[in-house]
């Protein structure tokens, strides 16, 4: 096969479908898991998200 004709979505596409043939639905969803690029900054953000997080907990009581 040639790659080099084929668009990125192309070439996506067939390594789903290749790693869904070969691992199952299961296997592929945490095979992608692993290359989650993220975004943000989480050591900024997490001291957000503890804030708000007892916030509100404590609204809940």
């Amino acid at each position: 096969m040639n790659t080099k004709k084929l668009t990125t979505t192309a070439i996506r596409k067939l390594g789903i479908a290749v790693i869904t043939k070969e691992l199952g639905p299961a296997g592929m969803i945490r095979f992608l898991e692993q290359y989650e690029l993220g975004y943000g900054d989480y050591t900024k953000e997490r001291k957000f998200i503890s804030r708000e997080r007892v916030r509100v907990r404590g609204k809940k009581k």
